[in-house]
């Protein structure tokens, strides 16, 4: 509690398993004259199952056993395709594509009391299908000595879901009750014009302007829904300059449109972690200015070195707000700041005669700002990357189809903000794998990993109010979960 005395002492043990079959196809058309097509298809199914056994002791309270089981399966397909072809003084490229997403996730949550007191239990049960469609027209020429490119885009995407939630009674029933704003229908219609210029100015500086502009109208149908419509300028600026033969620096000044997480608009419920979204009808993409320069290094048989200063303003960021007197949901929020320095280097060690063996690295810190829309206090963005080293190692072995690797990965998320609450769930803090793979086994390609090698935790530390955050603390939940070691076992081919 507040005064650090304890509560709750909680033993688990959880375990997970994960499957997703996928098989893909890519034909490529070589049509009459100079135009040429592709043609890329996937399906992937998946089957996700999740069970948690847990003891709970705690000073004047029943020992409690509590079950949960999570199940959930689906699968998704994706076609997609374009055909490029001569016309005119130019080339115009057309584009399609359709993807569809099945979902069915199941959460079953039972706590069983050592005395009399009657078992407790909830579910939550949703059937999502989401969808879109995109066609494009890119139609590109030069004239002028210069690239010419003008693209029509239109989009449509679409979110149906039902959502359940569920108590057990006293006769160890579960009995559905209301979950206003869980289900629903979210669609979306977006069109994009753009036109971009671009051409040399020097030898060894080269520029591109990209302007144009979208339009959506986003509609929510059930749950309290409603219709609106958004123009979005955007657009961006590249300068490309080559102070050598062996360096690239790269200057892009952006206007973006960020895209929804339809399911952030409905109700929903985490019965794990005792939360709960209230449905928002009233998102809008969140928009940015960017500016980030990338500074490109060969190194010859070496590899290559890259490093990339960003910046960027951000409007409507969507994070945990306030949804009437004591709702919470994803919303937005009116400006944020992000900010940060990348690194990416890969190294090969040929020279030093250790042949087909490369390194590459990647470092990277970032630093965000937004205003708390409960207390008006700058804070960073929720679960917003602070800081990321990876570290990867491949061997291909010379003269064989064997290949060995490894790599070592650190992160660290800012914590997360709700409205309740504040806490940070992370893993760590080091993972580790190692890998050995056969990349020719009957045409196959065969990789058998074993993960978590140095032992990363999974770690969970929140406060938690009794009413907003500006009230007094409830508890203090600090958790420290092994993970053990991860096998998997990967085979994929092409024909």
């Amino acid at each position: 509690d507040a005064a650090g005395d304890l509560l709750d002492l909680r033993d688990d043990v959880w375990t997970g398993e994960f499957e997703q079959p996928r098989i893909s196809g890519r034909f490529v058309l070589d049509g009459p004259g100079s135009s040429v097509g592709n043609l890329n298809l996937s399906y992937r199914q998946f089957w996700y199952d999740y069970v948690e056994e847990g003891l709970r002791t705690g000073p004047g309270r029943p020992d409690r056993e509590r079950d949960v089981l999570i199940e959930e399966d689906g699968y998704n397909y994706e076609i997609g395709g374009d055909f490029e072809f001569a016309l005119g003084p130019g080339r115009l490229k057309l584009i399609g594509l359709n993807r569809f997403d099945h979902y069915v996730p199941d959460t079953l949550v039972v706590t069983r009391f050592a005395d009399s007191t009657p078992d407790a239990g909830d579910r939550f049960a949703r059937i999502g299908d989401e969808s879109e469609r995109i066609a494009r027209a890119e139609y590109r020429w030069n004239m002028g000595g210069a690239d010419w490119q003008i693209s029509a885009e239109g989009a449509f995407n679409s979110l149906d879901n039902v959502s359940q939630l569920f108590q057990l009674d006293t006769a160890g029933e579960f009995v559905e009750i209301p979950l206003p704003g869980g289900t629903a229908r979210v669609e979306e219609d977006r069109y994009e014009v753009m036109g971009s210029y671009g051409r040399a100015l020097s030898p060894t500086l080269r520029h591109q302007l990209a302007a144009g502009a979208e339009y959506s109208q986003l509609s929510q149908i059930g749950g309290g829904g409603l219709t609106r419509t958004f123009w979005r300028p955007k657009g961006s600026l590249s300068l490309a300059w080559k102070p050598s033969s062996r360096t690239d620096v790269n200057l892009r000044l952006q206007r973006r449109v960020g895209q929804l997480n339809f399911f952030d608009f409905l109700a929903s419920v985490n019965l794990q972690d005792g939360r709960e979204n209230a449905g928002n009808p009233n998102l809008v993409p969140p928009q940015s200015w960017e500016a980030e320069v990338e500074i490109v290094r060969n190194l010859g048989a070496w590899g290559t070195t890259t490093l990339r200063p960003y910046f960027h303003l951000i409007d409507d960021i969507v994070d945990i707000v306030p949804i009437g007197a004591t709702g919470e949901s994803p919303g937005n929020i009116d400006r944020a700041i992000r900010f940060g320095i990348e690194s990416k280097s890969t190294i090969n060690f040929d020279p030093l005669g250790w042949r087909g063996a490369r390194l590459d690295a990647r470092f990277q810190l970032q630093e965000t700002s937004v205003e708390d829309p409960l207390t008006g206090e700058d804070r960073r963005i929720s679960n917003s990357l602070m800081r990321l080293a990876e570290l990867t190692f491949r061997h291909d072995v010379p003269e064989t189809d064997w290949a060995w690797g490894s790599g070592l990965s650190y992160v660290l998320y800012a914590r997360d903000y709700r409205l309740t609450e504040v806490g940070r769930l992370w893993e760590g803090p080091v993972w580790a794998y190692v890998y050995i793979e056969h990349k020719d086994l009957f045409g196959l390609t065969v990789r058998a990993t074993v993960n978590n090698i140095l032992g990363a935790d999974s770690m969970w530390d929140r406060t938690v109010y009794g009413g907003r955050r500006t009230g007094p603390v409830a508890f203090i939940e600090s958790r420290d979960r092994v993970i053990g070691p991860i096998f998997s076992f990967q085979v994929r081919g092409r024909f």
